[in-house]
C-alpha cells in the first residue's frame, strides 16, 4: 500500500468520524416547554390544573381566555401579563371568579414572573435539524425540576415538534427530515388511556398525516415498538416499510397477520436477535416484496454494558450485624449461694 493510499484512508476515516460525531446533537425535551406555553395555551392550562383543583368552571374559562389573549398578542404568559388580561374580564365575570383566577395565577409554579432568557422556538428547532445529521429529543431527561415528568405533557411537546417539521416540509421543497420515534405506543396507542388530566384522545391527527403523506412531503415517519399490538392500526397499516424482528407474544403475531397479511406472518417463525423480515411497498424492485435480512453488529446498545451480572454482584456469606436495641435490657446480678439461702428461709 502506497503512502498516498494510507493518507487517503486516514483522511476518509477522519472525515466519517467528523461527519457522524460532530453533526449530532441531543436536546432535553423540557427545553421546548417554555415555547409550548406560548404557542399551545392548552399545555400551560393543563399544568396549572395539575397543581390547583380550583381551576374549573368559570375560573377555567377566565384563565383559558387570558392564555389565548397572550398568544394572540404575541406576549409570553407571565404572571403580570395574565393578571392584566384576567382583570380585563371583570365586566363579564363575577368579582369572586376574577379573584380566584388571580389567586391561581399568583400561586402557580408553572407561570414565571418574567420570560425565560432562552426559548426554543420553531425556527431554532428547524435550524438545529439543518445543521446536524441527527437531532435527538431526549424524553428521558428533564432538566427543569418544575416541569412534571408526565407522559401527557411530553405528548404535547412531541406533537408540537411534529407539527413544526410537517409545516416546514410542506412549505419548502429543499427541506426534508426523517422522523424516528421509539416507544411508538406512547404516541399512537391502540387504546386510549387516562392520565392526570383525564382520558386523552387515542392519537393526534398529525401522526396519521405523517404516516399517510409524510413520505411524499419529505418527512417520512418511522415508528419503533416492542409490541405491535399496542400501536394504533391507523398508523401501522399506512406505513409502507415494515421491519418485523423477533417476537414472542401470540397477540403480536396475530396483529402482523391483520396488518400485513397471513402469508407474510407465516414467514416470521422464531427469528433470532439481529434478524428481520422486511416488506416494502416501494423500496424493492417488486412492490410488496418480502425478504429475510440479517443485520451486522456495528454498535451494542448502552444497556448491554450494564447487564444483570454488572448490576447484581455475587453475594458472599456474611455475619449479620444487629442494630443496637433502643431500650437495652439491664444486666442482672449473678445468683449466689447467699441469695439462694435467703430465698429458702421461711418468712416471719
Amino acid at each position: 500500500m502506497s503512502l498516498f493510499s494510507v493518507f487517503i484512508f486516514f483522511f476518509l476515516l477522519l472525515f466519517f468520524y467528523f461527519f457522524f460525531f460532530f453533526f449530532f446533537t441531543s436536546i432535553a425535551w423540557d427545553e421546548f416547554v417554555a415555547n409550548s406555553k406560548t404557542e399551545n395555551p392548552e399545555l400551560l392550562l393543563k399544568l396549572i390544573i395539575s397543581e390547583d383543583p380550583r381551576v374549573q368552571g368559570a375560573v377555567y374559562e377566565v384563565i383559558s381566555s387570558a392564555l389565548a389573549m397572550c398568544k394572540k398578542d404575541g406576549v409570553y404568559p407571565t404572571k403580570d401579563n395574565l393578571r392584566l388580561r384576567i382583570i380585563g374580564q371583570l365586566q363579564q365575570r363575577k368579582p369572586e371568579t376574577i379573584q380566584t383566577a388571580l389567586s391561581v395565577i399568583e400561586r402557580s409554579t408553572h407561570i414565571p414572573r418574567s420570560p425565560p432568557k432562552t426559548i426554543w422556538t420553531r425556527q431554532h428547532f428547524i435550524e438545529e435539524i439543518e445543521k446536524n445529521n441527527v437531532v435527538i429529543i431526549d424524553f428521558t431527561k428533564t432538566n427543569d425540576p418544575q416541569t412534571p415528568d408526565d407522559m401527557e405533557v411530553k405528548m404535547q411537546v412531541a406533537t408540537s415538534l411534529a407539527n413544526y417539521i410537517w409545516e416546514e416540509a410542506t412549505c419548502r421543497k429543499d427541506f426534508g427530515c426523517i422522523i424516528v420515534s421509539d416507544e411508538a405506543h406512547r404516541i399512537a396507542p391502540e387504546k386510549a388511556y387516562s392520565g392526570i388530566y383525564g382520558e386523552r384522545e387515542k392519537i393526534n391527527p398529525i401522526w396519521i398525516r405523517l404516516a399517510t403523506e409524510g413520505g411524499r412531503k419529505g418527512c417520512p415517519l418511522w415508528f419503533v415498538a416492542r409490541r405491535l399490538s399496542l400501536v394504533s392500526k391507523a398508523i401501522t397499516t399506512e406505513l409502507q416499510q415494515n421491519f418485523i424482528c423477533f417476537n414472542v407474544e401470540d397477540v403480536d403475531r396475530e396483529r402482523v397477520k391483520q396488518d400485513i397479511g397471513e402469508t407474510f406472518a407465516s414467514l416470521l417463525g422464531a427469528l433470532s436477535p439481529g434478524e428481520a423480515i422486511v416488506k416494502s411497498a416501494t423500496g424493492f424492485k417488486i412492490p410488496g416484496q418480502v425478504i429475510h435480512v440479517k443485520f451486522d453488529l456495528v454498535l451494542q446498545p448502552s444497556s448491554v454494558k450494564y447487564g444483570l451480572e454488572e448490576r447484581f454482584k455475587p453475594l458472599s456469606p456474611t455475619t449479620p450485624t444487629l442494630p443496637p436495641s433502643p431500650n437495652p435490657t439491664p444486666e442482672l446480678e449473678p445468683v449466689t449461694d447467699k441469695v439462694r439461702e435467703s430465698e429458702t428461709q421461711p418468712k416471719d
